[in-house]
Order: C-alpha cells, then sequence, then structure tokens
C-alpha cells in the first residue's frame, strides 16, 4: 500500500480531482448562477446603484454570508466565472485535506484519505449550494478544532472553537448543526467517564446559541413560509441511493455502476484489511452524522434538498473509525491489488468528470454569444424548458440565464432575492409574480399576470421556438433578435 501512503501522489490525486472545474467556462452546478446573481447585486447596492437599490436590500443577518464574502473578494479582482471556480476549488480540495488531517489527529489509518477525493463533488456540489458548500471545510475544521480542545482544553484552545463555531453560523446553519451534534458526541464519547467536564468541553461549541436562537426567532415570526411549509421525507432505498452514487464524485446517481463504486468505497477500509477501532469516540461523530442524514426531512421550513447535503459528511467520518491493517493480515499481494484498484477507480472517476465538463463547453459557447446581444442593465425573464444536458443527472441549466445578471449587470428572474435567507432580498412591496412555480410551470400564468411588460429581454431554453406560449397576443410587439443552438432571445416591446 505504499502508493496510497505516499503524501505526494495523494496531493497529485486532489489536484486532478479539481481539473475538470477549468476545463468549463460555466460550472455544471444547479444554483450557482443564482449565487453569482447574489453576490452581483450586493455589489451594486454597496455601489449605490438607483436599478437595484430600487428594488433590493441587503439582508446582513443571513446564515449565508461569508460563503458570499469569499465569492466578492476574489470577484473584485476575477470575473465572476473564475471567482466562482476558485471559491468551489477551495473548497472542494479542503474536504480531502482536512480529512487527512483528521486522520492524522485521530490517529486514524491516513492512506484511507484517498476515498474522501471523489465525494467532495456531491450533492452540494452539483445542485450550486454554494454557502454550504464553502461551510463544508469549516464544520470538518470545527470537529478537528474539538479533538485538539478534549485532549489540550486551554483557553486559546477553546476561544479558537467558539470563534470557528460563530463563523459557522454565517457560513451555513444546517453544516453548523449536523457538525456540532457530531463534535459534541466526540466528547462525550471520549471523555465518558469524567461527565463533570463535559460542560468545560462543551462549551466553546455553543457559542453561537445565542445567534440561532435571535435568528430563528425572528425568521419564524417573520416569515410566513418557514411556519406554513410542509414537512416531507424520503425513503431509506432513496437515501442509501443518493449516498452511495454522491461519494463517488459523479451526479449519475441512479445508475446502478455508480452506486456499486460507492458502496465498494464505504467498505473499502475492510477490503484492504483496515480493522475498526475500539474507540468509541472515533464512531459517534460518524453514527451521530448518520443519524441526522437518515431521519432530517427532505423538506422543511421553506427549504428544499436537506438532507442530501449531509451526505458530503458520512464517508470522511466513517474512516475516522478505521485502523491501519494488523501486520501479515492479509497477503501482501491483496494489498497491493486493493490500493492499485482505489488509486485507479478515483483517478479513472477524475478522468470520466473532465470528459463531461469539457462536454458542456459548446453550450457555454451558444450562452455566452446569446447574453453578449443583450444591452447592460436590462431586466430579463427566463423561460426554461431544457433543463438537462447529456450525462448529467441533474437540471444544470435551470437557472443557467442568471448569469447574465452578474456578467451584464441587469436583473434575471426568476431571481433567488425571492427568499428568506438569501443576503440579497427584494424590497417590501418590490417583489415580482415570477416565482418559484413560474421556473417549473411558465405557461402556467398569462402574460399579464407575471407582468411581462416589465421585462426588456426574454431568454428561452429550448428546443424549438416556443415564444409564442408565454406572449400570447402581445406576441406582435415582441421580436426574436437572436438564437444560438437551444437558446433563443426576444426583444421586449419597448426596451429602455
Amino acid at each position: 500500500m505504499k502508493v496510497l501512503a505516499d503524501t505526494r501522489l495523494f496531493y497529485a490525486a486532489v489536484v486532478l480531482s479539481i481539473l475538470p472545474l477549468w476545463l468549463v467556462t460555466y460550472l455544471p452546478m444547479v444554483d450557482l448562477p443564482q449565487h453569482a446573481a447574489q453576490v452581483a447585486a450586493w455589489r451594486e447596492l454597496l455601489a449605490g446603484n438607483d436599478l437595484y437599490r430600487r428594488e433590493f436590500e441587503t439582508n446582513w443577518f443571513t446564515p449565508y454570508l461569508l460563503g458570499y464574502v469569499l465569492y466578492f473578494a476574489f470577484s473584485s479582482v476575477l470575473s465572476y466565472t473564475m471567482a466562482a471556480k476558485l471559491v468551489v476549488t477551495i473548497s472542494v480540495a479542503a474536504v480531502p485535506v482536512l480529512t487527512d488531517a483528521l486522520l492524522a489527529e485521530t490517529g486514524g489509518e491516513r492512506r484511507l484519505r484517498w476515498l474522501a477525493i471523489p465525494g467532495a463533488l456531491g450533492f452540494a456540489f452539483y445542485f450550486g449550494l454554494l454557502s454550504f458548500l464553502c461551510a463544508v471545510p469549516l464544520g470538518l475544521f470545527l470537529l478537528l478544532l474539538t479533538i485538539r480542545y478534549e485532549r489540550s482544553p486551554t483557553f486559546g484552545r477553546g476561544l479558537s472553537l467558539a470563534a470557528v463555531s460563530v463563523a459557522l453560523f454565517f457560513s451555513h446553519l444546517l453544516v453548523l448543526g449536523i457538525m456540532t451534534l457530531a463534535s459534541a458526541a466526540y466528547v462525550i464519547a471520549a471523555r465518558f467517564d469524567q461527565p463533570r467536564t463535559w460542560w468545560r468541553q462543551l462549551a466553546p461549541l455553543a457559542a453561537a446559541a445565542p445567534l440561532i436562537l435571535v435568528w430563528g426567532f425572528v425568521t419564524y415570526g417573520g416569515e410566513h413560509v418557514v411556519r406554513d411549509t410542509a414537512v416531507r421525507y424520503s425513503g431509506t432505498g432513496e437515501q442509501l441511493q443518493l449516498l452511495f452514487g454522491h461519494a463517488t464524485g459523479i451526479d449519475l446517481f441512479q445508475s446502478w455502476p455508480v452506486n456499486l463504486i460507492g458502496f465498494l468505497m464505504f467498505v473499502a477500509p475492510a477490503l484492504l484489511g483496515c480493522r475498526l477501532t475500539t474507540d468509541y469516540s472515533r464512531y459517534l461523530p460518524f453514527a451521530c452524522a448518520a443519524i441526522i442524514y437518515f431521519r432530517f426531512p427532505a423538506l422543511a421550513f421553506g427549504t428544499a434538498f436537506l438532507y442530501h447535503r449531509f451526505s458530503i459528511f458520512l464517508l470522511p467520518l466513517w474512516l475516522l473509525a478505521w485502523n491501519a491493517p494488523a501486520e501479515q493480515s492479509t497477503p501482501r499481494a491483496s494489498y497491493r491489488l486493493a490500493a492499485i484498484t482505489v488509486v485507479s477507480v478515483i483517478v479513472s472517476i477524475s478522468i470520466f468528470n473532465a470528459w463531461r465538463f469539457r462536454g458542456l463547453q459548446s453550450q457555454s459557447h451558444d450562452f455566452t454569444a446569446i447574453v453578449q446581444q443583450i444591452p447592460e442593465g436590462k431586466r430579463v425573464l427566463s423561460v426554461v424548458r431544457k433543463r438537462y444536458v447529456e450525462n448529467f443527472q441533474y437540471p444544470v441549466l435551470l437557472h443557467h440565464a442568471t448569469w447574465y445578471q452578474p456578467l451584464r449587470g441587469g436583473i434575471v428572474d426568476f431571481n433567488f432575492a425571492y427568499f428568506y435567507p438569501q443576503l440579497v432580498r427584494y424590497r417590501p412591496g418590490r417583489q415580482v409574480p415570477v416565482d418559484e412555480r413560474f421556473v417549473s410551470l411558465p405557461y402556467s400564468r398569462s402574460f399579464e399576470q407575471i407582468n411581462g411588460a416589465a421585462y426588456d429581454y426574454f431568454i428561452f431554453l429550448a428546443d424549438e421556438d416556443e415564444g409564442y406560449r408565454l406572449f400570447g397576443e402581445h406576441g406582435a410587439g415582441i421580436d426574436l433578435v437572436a438564437q444560438q443552438g437551444p437558446w433563443w432571445l426576444y426583444r421586449g416591446d419597448d426596451p429602455n
């Protein structure tokens, strides 16, 4: 297993895993264009842009802040597309690196760190959950600091742990929740026979509790969608399918070969001859995270895809529960074969992703050509009828037209400013009729009902011209000005 022990090869594999991100102009992340639009709107609000100040306001007390701050900083010196790649690259690469640090800190089998590489490109990546993805490394870092503080509870370490807890609140509340509980589980198991010390060990992890209480009170009282949304759960079979599928870093999680590879990644420690530890403190973070994953709802508080996000934590935490193989426990030839297989599969996944991502470039060229024909600072309506592309399971084109907002300084609807946790929200009374339902059923309401006359341009993504279905009797004053691949651009009756 020397190949797995080689740190240089490990980091080379990490670099190879993120290489696909740099082979395409627009990353195949469903919600990413909306997050780019959030950062662009925030920048325009800070600059005093009247167009944005009329429509939007800044929601400073948001648990999504730090990811946007990082994106804002990078996009100050890079394009929005390049800055997005840099933010995502750092977040994705940090997952296997921090897994390695956790294995080293707990005395686990560090050669298992390779298994954490593919899954960093999991559900949160493909669905474009930027704030969550940025918070994942911070969540793993919280556990790392907890372990160090448990062993040496100095004031400085406690303060650092509390600071990271507060930072996690402003990064993503769900990551704070699951990793605080996983960290607390570690502490209780490690000091099970010393219950009087628990309060001191757990106190720094509670640093964000006042913020959570205030935010929860304000949000529950002020947002009816939080109170009124139904709670929905998924079946265990679906959860296992997603868990194993996304451990591979390939979003084709309904494919049985992909699921099989993901399952084998969870059993790979045993195949490599590793032994389960007898140290319960190394089991419990995984057990805690697994319970949350399988018991958490899919939809609640006006937010969808909840438990799905937690899948990124389960494999790294599972690896902590394994020790190095006993001497001569497995024949040397079997070690070598298993190690070579692990490396080959991980490298093959990266190469496969590079091929898939590169295949999106023709779509990128078509979209860029359309966007360049829209003047800056216009109001645009996105109508999406073709959400999927070949070799990707998620609807990576769902919000693609929203890239116009950061690239050309206009406003695109549907817009995430509609949602309560976002950094930039519509001002009271300025919320438009184009809501989430319009994204799924764009022709379910009339042109008048969506206030279509307020838009300067309309971007359609469809296999054929469907403008007539939206415009109806108003079509005579709306012109088709460009068509590139599946993209259709219409100019409104009186564009400003």
